[in-house]
């Protein structure tokens, strides 16, 4: 597993933060990111899935715990396709992480974030 770390995207806009990881594959987790300052956030995730591939956007209020997130109307943000959702959990860190795939399997996850007024 590679823990790949995350990117910030430029933005010129207000409170607005864009954070992608690039090239997750299968086994591949996103380094943690700190969560707690947006209040409205948004996932996608995009490229090539492989055989199976599916990554989870998973979320953690204590550090050490980890759950899947979900959108909001309670579904799982468990991806087997290209999609973009909202992210329902105000917690303390997420990352995403492949939890299956192919050698072909190359995802991008793309955060879309805006902090509270």
């Amino acid at each position: 597993m590679t823990v790949i770390p995350s990117t910030l995207v430029p933005l010129r806009l207000y409170e607005i933060t864009c954070l992608k990881w690039e090239n997750l594959a299968n086994g591949d987790e996103g380094e943690p990111i700190e969560m707690q300052e947006y209040f409205d956030r948004s996932v996608q995730v995009a490229g090539t899935f492989g055989a199976s591939g599916e990554v989870v956007l998973e979320g953690t209020i204590d550090g050490d715990n980890w759950s899947t997130l979900t959108n909001g109307i309670g579904d799982s943000l468990t991806f087997t396709s290209s999609k973009i959702q909202f992210i329902a959990e105000l917690v303390h860190k997420v990352r995403p992480k492949v939890t299956n795939g192919d050698g072909t399997t190359d995802v991008t996850v793309t955060l879309f974030l805006r902090k509270s007024r």
